[in-house]
C-alpha cells in the first residue's frame, strides 16, 4: 500500500492530471485517516479533528484556486484524479495499518522489509516500461527518490506514526504543499502570492487545532481529600 500501490497510482495520475489537483486530493488523506482509525482503531472523532481537518482543506483550496474554493467543482474529473482518489485512500489506511498492525520489528528493518516486498512486486511493471536502463540526467533524480524518498522519508514517516498516532501523523500531510511553494519561492524564483500567504496559514492553523488533545477534567485525589473534610465539618 505505501511503496507500491500508493506510488505507483501517483506516478500514473500525473499523466493525466494536474499538479494542484495532486496536491489538493492528497490533502484528503488526513481527513480519510481520521474515519478510517474509527473501525480499524475503535478510535473517536473528535470536533477539533474535524474542524481542523475542514480549515486545512478549505486553505489548501484557497491556495491553489487562487481564491476560489471550488475550483475544483468547475473542473472536469479526468482519469488521473480518479487515481489519485484512490491513491490517497490507499495511503490512508496504510497509515491506519500501520498502527493497527504493530510489529515486533525495529523501524530500519520495517522500512527494509517494505522496500524489498516493493522491489519484488515492482518489477514486473519495470518490465513493461519502454525503456528500462535510466539516463545518465535522471540518475541524480533517482537517488534522490531512492535514498530520501523511499528510505528517509519512510523511516520517519513510521516513527512518527509509531509516537502520535496515524490520525495526527496524516494530518501534517496538509503542510507538503505550503512547504513546496516555499522551497519554490527561495530555489526557483517564483512569485509568492497573499492566496499562498493565507491558505498556508489557514493550513498550519488547521494542523495545530487538530493536534489539540480535550481531556475531562478528573478530580485530584487532594481534591477528594478536602471535600470529604468539608462535608464531615
Amino acid at each position: 500500500m505505501g511503496m507500491v500501490l500508493n506510488q505507483s497510482l501517483g506516478y500514473y495520475a500525473a499523466a493525466t492530471t494536474t499538479a494542484s489537483n495532486m496536491a489538493l486530493i492528497t490533502s484528503l488523506v488526513p481527513l480519510l485517516a481520521v474515519f478510517i482509525s474509527v473501525p480499524l482503531l475503535g478510535k473517536r472523532i473528535s470536533g477539533l479533528s474535524i474542524v481542523g481537518g475542514v480549515i486545512s482543506l478549505a486553505g489548501l483550496a484557497f491556495m491553489l484556486g487562487q481564491g476560489d474554493v471550488a475550483f475544483f467543482v468547475h473542473q472536469d474529473v479526468s482519469q488521473g484524479d480518479g487515481l489519485m482518489v484512490l491513491a490517497a485512500v490507499v495511503y490512508a489506511t496504510y497509515c491506519v495499518l500501520l498502527k493497527r498492525w504493530k510489529m515486533q520489528l525495529s523501524s530500519w528493518m520495517l522500512i527494509y522489509t517494505q522496500g524489498v516486498f516493493a522491489v519484488i512486486m515492482l518489477f514486473p511493471l519495470l518490465l513493461t516500461s519502454h525503456q528500462v536502463m535510466p539516463t545518465q540526467a535522471s540518475l541524480p533524480l533517482i537517488a534522490y527518490a531512492g535514498l530520501l524518498g523511499s528510505l528517509i522519508a519512510p523511516l520517519l514517516w513510521v516513527k512518527s506514526i509509531d509516537l502520535i498516532g496515524a490520525d495526527s501523523s496524516a494530518m501534517f500531510m496538509n503542510l507538503l504543499p505550503v512547504i513546496a511553494v516555499a522551497l519554490a519561492g527561495m530555489l526557483l524564483g517564483e512569485t509568492i502570492t497573499q492566496f499562498h500567504l493565507i491558505g498556508g496559514l489557514m493550513v498550519i492553523s488547521g494542523v495545530i487545532l487538530s493536534q489539540i488533545k480535550t481531556r475531562k477534567m478528573q478530580p485530584t485525589t487532594e481534591g477528594v481529600a478536602q471535600n470529604l473534610t468539608i462535608d464531615k465539618q
